[in-house]
């Protein structure tokens, strides 16, 4: 459907719908990302792909911070979150990469989703089986001092899923060189608003997983389409065992009532400038 703004009338998008809150009046800002995201699709799953890939491979974009931690919320008193639209959309336009973790990531593909008639929400998803801090964790290198999980490799937003040899070792070959693994605790994406706790389709622009849940080469983040399904017990791990291949967790082993929703909601947006804390 034709979609324009009262400031930005001669301004026509094609969306699917009528934009979803907070996105609703959406933000022609956004919308020029959005729209050329998902040109040429006219169902949700399509259109939702379009979106978390145009999202990952925005170029400049995102690139994930080696701290992990969020650069573009500020925590209002309920719990949620104001997200500064306005200030990414900035950086982009001037030809800037800015750092952003799940938090970063996953609420800007959520506003791009709404703005172009998606009702869509974010996520935490966050685990009881938990390994013990570093170094008693048992792998080597692990940073984190706290209860975590390890990932599989998973190339992070901002990095070229399809590397080939590093060329910086050519002899022997480094393959895939822009995989590796993290250590977290818990992890946000996007689903439809309103998806249950269990059995709800994920779409999730952090990072893009080598395998598909098949064990097919995918090198793309998961997003959750009829073709290459992504819902979220078997995005979570699969299958359910200590060093699992394919999925978000390799360690530890995950109960089959695992992950937790422990969040779901939208977040608020502001026009305000905002300089992240590096």
């Amino acid at each position: 459907m034709p979609y324009s703004t009262r400031n930005t009338p001669s301004e026509v998008f094609v969306v699917l719908d009528a934009p979803k809150a907070p996105m609703s009046p959406a933000w022609v800002s956004l919308l020029r990302y959005s729209c050329r995201w998902a040109a040429w699709t006219n169902n949700l799953y399509d259109a939702a792909r379009a979106v978390t890939f145009g999202v990952f491979y925005q170029r400049p974009g995102f690139a994930y911070p080696e701290d992990s931690s969020a650069r573009w919320t500020t925590p209002r008193a309920d719990g949620s979150y104001t997200y500064m639209l306005k200030a990414v959309i900035s950086e982009w336009q001037r030809g800037q990469w800015i750092s952003g973790n799940c938090v970063d990531v996953s609420f800007f593909t959520m506003l791009a989703s709404c703005a172009v008639g998606m009702d869509f929400s974010a996520r935490q998803l966050a685990t009881t089986s938990l390994l013990p801090p570093s170094p008693q964790c048992g792998r080597e290198n692990c940073p984190n001092r706290s209860p975590h999980f390890h990932t599989n490799m998973l190339c992070p937003i901002g990095s070229d899923p399809t590397p080939g040899d590093d060329p910086r070792e050519p002899i022997p070959p480094y393959p895939d060189y822009t995989y590796r693994w993290y250590s977290w605790a818990w992890h946000q994406v996007c689903s439809i608003s309103g998806a249950a706790d269990i059995g709800a389709g994920i779409w999730d622009p952090t990072a893009a997983q080598k395998l598909d849940l098949f064990g097919s080469s995918y090198r793309n983040p998961a997003a959750d389409h009829p073709s290459c399904r992504w819902i979220q017990e078997g995005y979570w791990q699969t299958p359910r065992m200590p060093g699992a291949i394919l999925g978000l967790v390799n360690e530890p082993w995950q109960a089959d009532t695992e992950p937790v929703v422990v969040w779901i909601g939208k977040c608020a947006v502001s026009a305000e400038d905002h300089t992240p804390s590096e």
